[in-house]
């Protein structure tokens, strides 16, 4: 059986930073900076059988348990309001799992570590599953390199390649 190209894909963004260290993710109306001024691309999709259901962090001071969400219209999330914390140099968990009980996806996450408004940039796809599955786990560091404050990450799934999406900006997939 063929596989479709379908894909669904939450945000998270976090607006302050009151250390040197790097605060991930989430929304906070303190101060406005540079990520705030970016326009980031909306994905979309169309089937409402393909989704991530679950989405959780650990090793943060500051943690995202974001579970049982369901298809978001559109096929895109929009999940602002979580936050996780980390400082420049450590490490984040993660886990995902996904809707519609035996069907396997791809799976990716992108930060946009330099706030550019992008996800293009090297270093900025921190994790790639290389094979189908139910839920997919793992790590990243957030680089020393990486600019402090409000910095958003975007994670994606898809039916069709199992390596997740192949942008963070797809839209109208079936």
């Amino acid at each position: 059986m063929k596989k479709m190209n379908t894909h669904k894909f939450l945000n998270w963004r976090k607006v302050r930073a009151l250390t040197p260290a790097l605060l991930l993710f989430g929304l906070s109306a303190v101060s406005p900076n540079k990520a705030d001024a970016q326009t980031y691309c909306t994905p979309s999709s169309t089937n409402s059988n393909y989704y991530i259901d679950d989405f959780s962090t650990t090793g943060g001071t500051q943690n995202i348990t974001n579970n049982s969400t369901g298809y978001s219209t559109g096929g895109y999330g929009d999940y602002t309001t979580d936050t996780v914390t980390q400082d420049a140099g450590g490490t984040i968990n993660f886990s995902a799992t996904f809707g519609s009980g035996f069907n396997t996806f791809g799976f990716k996450i992108w930060v946009d570590w330099n706030q550019d408004g992008d996800f293009d940039d090297p270093g900025e796809l921190v994790y790639q599953s290389s094979s189908y599955a139910t839920s997919h786990s793992g790590s990243f560091s957030v680089p020393y390199t990486a600019t402090a404050g409000a910095t958003r990450m975007r994670i994606g799934n898809s039916y069709i390649p199992s390596t997740g999406p192949s942008s963070a900006c797809l839209t109208n997939f079936t």
